[in-house]
Formats: structure tokens, sequence, C-alpha cells
């Protein structure tokens, strides 16, 4: 009697999972569009006002010292410069905000 049980319990479970995989397959059911490829600047990960999704390890923040006039890029080597100097062991850098003001070094791995 309980062989039944688990026999049915397991055909209601495989029916699941193959409508599971034959819906989301014909995009009836939504896949997460937060995943991104992220570009490097001298070997750096930049993170503009977004976060990881992978494990890492904050190690310390740094500001601009200057305010450029120049491009953004200018003013995320300046950054990194101040990063790669003070967090030599730095995968990556987040910037909570587009003025590239302040950014946070970032190890990735626990």
């Amino acid at each position: 009697m309980w062989t039944r049980r688990i026999l049915k319990g397991l055909l209601i479970a495989g029916f699941l999972i193959v409508m599971y995989f034959l819906l989301s397959s014909m995009g009836i059911i939504p896949e997460k569009n937060n995943a991104a490829e992220v570009n490097q600047i001298d070997g750096m990960y930049i993170f503009i006002e977004c976060k990881p999704t992978a494990d890492y390890k904050f190690l310390g923040s740094e500001k601009k010292s200057v305010t450029w006039s120049g491009s953004g890029k200018e003013s995320i080597r300046g950054v990194i410069k101040k990063i790669r100097k003070n967090y030599p062991e730095a995968d990556g850098i987040i910037f909570e905000s587009i003025d590239l003001d302040k950014g946070d070094a970032i190890k990735f791995g626990k």
C-alpha cells in the first residue's frame, strides 16, 4: 500500500519537473534578467551602481582625490590607482554612485 503512495508521489514530482522545464523553455516562466558580463578597466572588474552576484570580501574604500573634468574612465582610473596601491589583492571595484567619487575595493571568494 505504501509502495503505491511512493510511486504516485514520484510520478507527480516527475510530471511537475517536466512541466517546469517545458514551460521555462517556451518562455512562459520568466528567467532572471539580472546577470551580466562585467567589463574590466586596467585588469580590474568595475561595478557601477550594481554588485557582483559572486561571493566577495570588502577590503576598503578609496575616494578620488581630485575632481576630474575629463571622462568617467579618467575618474575610474584614478580610483584604480589608489586601490592598487592600498589593496593590491583587490579584484574589482564597486562604485555605489554614478558620480564615481568613491570606490569599494573587493576580493572575490570568501
